[in-house]
């Protein structure tokens, strides 16, 4: 009669390390990959929000110089037309004046709820800005327009728009006037 040994087996045994929690390896491996995966994912997606930010600042950097010399040409060139009376220097003038135009344009439909991103990137080009930088130009304005540095600069260059009104306002006067004759030198 054969004798019969009994013991506790289970059919298919655990290892010991599954049995006390212990992941494998492999799998212990994978997780840490996965997270690292993710860690650079993003700080990718970080270096390119601050590439786009940086770029964007570039752009109204760049463009408040193009805001700046061509406004002062403009005053340069209405200047000598309200002496020499020259039509070429009020057409010197007009070209001038039509890049900080443009960019107030872009600012007046910027501030809008839900502007015509049509007539933004019109005005942004007018004011001579790059046409790649337009979205970031977009972008930073509309992100981050409220936040306090870029909101002073917004409030310095609503301030600049009022002279700039004025500005061309005193201009189409006096073209009116040296072309209605009026040329009397209080006028001017």
């Amino acid at each position: 009669m054969p004798i019969a040994l009994s013991m506790d087996v289970h059919p298919h045994p655990l290892p010991s390390r599954r049995r006390f929690g212990l992941v494998p390896v492999a799998r212990r491996l994978a997780v840490i990959v996965l997270v690292f995966v993710a860690i650079v994912a993003c700080l990718l997606l970080l270096v390119n929000a601050e590439m786009a930010i940086m770029t964007g600042v570039r752009a109204y950097i760049e463009g408040e110089s193009y805001w700046s010399k061509n406004q002062k040409d403009a005053v340069f060139h209405l200047r000598n037309y309200a002496t020499s009376h020259d039509p070429r220097d009020y057409d010197r003038y007009r070209a001038a004046i039509l890049v900080p135009l443009g960019d107030h344009r872009a600012r007046v439909e910027l501030d809008k709820a839900t502007p015509d991103l049509a007539v933004v990137r019109a005005g942004l080009i007018a004011g001579r800005n790059h046409p790649d930088d337009l979205g970031e130009m977009i972008m930073l304005y509309r992100r981050f327009g409220q936040v306090s540095y870029m909101a002073r600069v917004i409030v310095v260059w609503r301030e600049a728009d009022r002279y700039l009104l004025k500005l061309d306002h005193a201009a189409a006067r006096l073209h009116a006037r040296v072309g209605a004759g009026q040329l009397d030198a209080a006028a001017l």
